[in-house]
């Protein structure tokens, strides 16, 4: 009997402690979750754009001889500054100079290149050609002065310009005319006709000879 109550005595006690151990909590982790880390990216600004710088024109470059465009090269000389009008024309002889050779052309024994800078503006409603063989023509004291191939080969190789060219409405053509006088001469008459078929015209001009 004795043997039967610690039988059944520890059958009580082993229910008991089950129970005991079913009925224990479980932990609980009081930890707070740490939120997922968010990861921005960052997109690198494009760099400013670098805006394009139009090309400039090199320091003393010269234009050629267009109309209104004022780039023909002066060669200097003694300033003139004549103006008469002709025609449709306003002419005026700005500088004249003398030399007795270009950077390579020599003027024939006893003479010198004259070249004369002179501006045509034209005050017309058409577009004109002016020519330095046909609206000019030229004395050098009193004398006819003939026409010289040097003298105009030196305009060019000094990198300017003959007074030939269209010549728009408006505005003005500039250019040399050119001559191959004796040494000594004294006085250039540069003479201009607008019109080929009368004097009625014709305008001179009387210019010292440096």
């Amino acid at each position: 009997m004795k043997a039967l109550g610690l039988l059944t005595l520890s059958l009580v006690l082993l229910f008991a402690l089950t129970a005991c151990a079913g009925n224990r909590a479980q932990p609980v982790n009081d930890r707070p979750s740490e939120p997922a880390t968010e990861v921005n990216e960052i997109t690198p600004e494009p760099a400013p754009e670098t805006p394009e710088t139009a090309e400039e024109p090199a320091a003393g470059s010269d234009t050629g001889n267009e109309p209104g465009s004022g780039g023909v090269k002066d060669l200097g000389g003694t300033p003139v500054n004549q103006t008469q009008e002709s025609g449709v024309f306003t002419v005026t002889i700005e500088s004249i100079v003398k030399l007795q050779r270009s950077n390579v052309i020599e003027a024939m024994a006893g003479h010198d290149f004259v070249l004369v800078r002179v501006s045509v503006k034209n005050n017309g409603s058409e577009p004109e050609v002016i020519s330095s063989l046909l609206h000019f023509t030229a004395l050098v004291d009193g004398e006819d002065s003939p026409f010289s191939i040097m003298a105009g080969a030196a305009v060019g190789d000094l990198d300017s310009v003959t007074i030939d060219g269209d010549v728009d409405a408006g505005e003005t053509l500039t250019g040399y005319y050119y001559l191959e006088p004796p040494n000594g001469a004294r006085v250039l008459e540069l003479m201009f006709n607008a019109d080929f078929f009368s004097d009625s015209d014709k305008v001179t001009f009387i210019i010292d000879i440096p």
